[in-house]
């Protein structure tokens, strides 16, 4: 048996949430980056998650290994930088997603994981590498992310992808979609939202084919119908009417619950079919429509009781 069910690989930082219309008004300082939510949000699910991250040896940082902890995530391969700062995040209040989020992180310590200070052992004792593209905005971190998964795929995980396009953290929208496009071509599960396609120019039927079993894009659409495609086929799930206070993080708390029975099913050695794959989306989609109704991030995400209740 493997050791870790998942390890994340990613950002962490400080995200200040508003509580008002105003970019003026008050605003909830709370830990957040979206590969450190679903490793929280999958540490409600699973036993054995870990995260690899970096960060600053400064109180954000020492916050973010004490909130891990916390929640059960394994912080035994978290880094601290002695020279760099944790990043912050400032979301803007009644903005369009991928532009309310104004992310504080040139240099910073999340971008410079050092793949010497991470024991080669991991690559073949888990089940799921997760990851996202933020990574990927310097040269430097993204060959490292590269070497990293390489050797995760070498060792037999499953990648999995949240695009989550951020392009105020990119100099370059060529750049940041030729580095986003590469990620897809590497991982086996690719979450994206709608908006996120269109942007990249891609079509998961040039992926999704019967000759391409492993190969599964998740598309969500904020409060629209979400759905699977895999094998030629596609899997939707509807996506309920409730009453939304903060949609932060909602995307992780569905690809949170997506995860743990994704990862459920690989570790029990049973095959994707298309049925597994609608219960998968049933749980995003449970799991989402839950975050929404309060405030915050990964605070609102379900306990396994509460998505299997």
């Amino acid at each position: 048996m493997k050791k870790y069910s998942v390890i994340t690989l990613g950002e962490s930082l400080i995200d200040f949430i508003p509580l008002t219309d105003l970019v003026s008004g008050k605003y909830k300082a709370a830990v957040g980056g979206a590969p450190l939510n679903v490793a929280i949000g999958l540490s409600r699910l699973l036993d054995h998650v870990a995260m690899i991250t970096r960060v600053g040896n400064d109180p954000i940082g020492l916050e973010i290994i004490k909130t891990l902890r916390a929640a059960g995530v394994e912080d035994s391969l978290v880094q601290v930088d002695p020279g760099r700062h944790t990043p912050v995040s400032v979301i803007l209040p009644k903005a369009a997603d991928m532009e309310r989020y104004i992310i504080y992180r040139e240099n910073t310590a999340d971008s410079n994981i050092d793949i010497h200070e991470i024991p080669r052992q991991i690559f073949s004792d888990t089940w799921l590498f997760h990851i996202g593209t933020l990574l990927s905005t310097t040269k430097q971190s993204e060959e490292t992310t590269l070497n990293i998964l390489q050797l995760a795929k070498k060792g037999g995980a499953k990648i999995s992808l949240d695009v989550n396009i951020r392009p105020g953290c990119w100099k370059d929208k060529n750049q940041m979609i030729h580095a986003a496009r590469t990620l897809v071509d590497m991982a086996d599960l690719v979450k994206c939202t709608k908006d996120e396609l269109e942007i990249l120019g891609i079509n998961p039927g040039d992926y999704v084919h019967p000759d391409n079993p492993d190969k599964l894009f998740v598309i969500t659409d904020g409060p629209n119908e979400a759905c699977a495609c895999w094998k030629g086929q596609t899997i939707s799930r509807a996506v309920p009417k409730v009453h939304a206070v903060d949609v932060t993080g909602a995307g992780d708390a569905f690809l949170s619950a997506f995860l743990y029975q994704y990862v459920t099913y690989r570790m029990a050695g049973q095959e994707l079919d298309t049925e597994k794959i609608g219960r998968c989306m049933a749980l995003g989609v449970k799991a989402g429509s839950h975050a929404v109704q309060t405030y915050g991030t990964h605070e609102s995400y379900p306990t396994r009781a509460e998505l299997l209740g």
